[in-house]
């Protein structure tokens, strides 16, 4: 206890001396200022483009004031590139910071008057999902389950380290950025389902019929052999019609070409293939007709936006939320 005071009285004494330094360069910056032209290397240093940093807000909720005070005074958050938006007293208090500043990180207790830590983090969870580290003692083993039930970021029992903290902020920057990068797959998905995916539906369609039957016949040919290297002249030869009028006839009635509708299909094969978690992406590209897995994944992007195997993580983590 009075080592903490000491440290903390000690951090103030470095402040108060380090703002008034601080004031003393500004000034004499300023007389410089008057007197000397910055030359050309100090121009382009003071028009450097600055870095663009990613701040990740962090919330402490603790019951106990000095460990709250603690950590809130002696962790270097400047160094993991965050800030400290808040402290809480209580889950009810912590829950309603949360809910208004919407923290990436927080650090939280379990055993707490009025709402407990579980209950917390539980509610958060319902609006958002930050990265949880929880703070605990070894008699609330219980609860610790509970919470890596609910797939909180750690879990550091008291008294901890200043550096198992430090890999605990370590690892939650990772779960955000794991987390974020799930999200713009996502929406990624979720626009190829809304779009490119949607303007398959018309032809795409094995029920498709047509009141031309030589179109029907073609629309047929490539859906059961979409894996076949396939040609519109070859076709013509064996429907006993020219090329130039299938793809003619083709784009007329189906506002594509005929290698465009071909690809497209193949895409949406793929789509399906994909969602097998035990097929291989080069088995993927050779059952759709492509016999080089580079030119398949290039393909693939064009038309659907991201890669194979980011397809195929995606459709694992949308499996694995459910």
């Amino acid at each position: 206890m009075n080592s903490l005071c000491k440290t903390m009285d000690s951090i103030l004494v470095l402040r108060t001396l380090t703002n008034g330094l601080n004031c003393i360069m500004e000034k004499n910056m300023a007389c410089l200022g008057s007197s000397m032209k910055a030359g050309p290397y100090l121009e382009s240093f003071y028009h450097q483009p600055k870095r663009r940093i990613v701040m990740y807000k962090v919330m402490i909720v603790e019951d106990e004031e000095l460990v709250r005070r603690g950590i809130s005074l002696l962790t270097h958050w400047d160094q993991f590139d965050m800030k400290l938006i808040g402290e809480a007293k209580n889950g009810a208090e912590g829950l309603e910071m949360a809910l208004k500043f919407r923290p990436d990180i927080i650090l939280t207790d379990i055993r707490m008057p009025v709402l407990s830590g579980i209950d917390m983090i539980d509610t958060i969870q319902k609006t958002y999902s930050p990265a949880f580290i929880i703070l605990s003692a070894y008699s609330d083993f219980d609860y610790a389950k509970k919470a890596l039930k609910m797939k909180v970021s750690d879990y550091l029992v008291k008294p901890f380290s200043d550096k198992d903290l430090e890999e605990s902020l370590k690892n939650a920057i990772e779960t955000i950025v794991e987390s974020r990068n799930r999200q713009v797959i996502s929406q990624k998905l979720e626009s190829i389902s809304n779009s490119t995916l949607a303007t398959f539906n018309q032809y795409l369609s094995q029920h498709h019929t047509s009141k031309n039957t030589n179109l029907d016949k073609v629309l047929n040919i490539i859906h059961h052999r979409f894996s076949d290297n396939l040609s519109l002249k070859q076709i013509g030869e064996e429907l006993l019609v020219s090329e130039s009028y299938l793809s003619k006839l083709f784009k007329e009635e189906s506002g594509y070409t005929f290698h465009d509708y071909l690809i497209q299909y193949r895409m949406k094969k793929a789509c399906d293939f994909l969602s097998d978690n035990q097929i291989k992406i080069y088995e993927v590209a050779d059952k759709i007709g492509f016999k080089d897995q580079r030119y398949f994944s290039v393909i693939f992007r064009k038309y659907v936006g991201m890669t194979p195997m980011q397809f195929k993580e995606k459709l694992v983590v949308k499996k694995n939320d459910k």
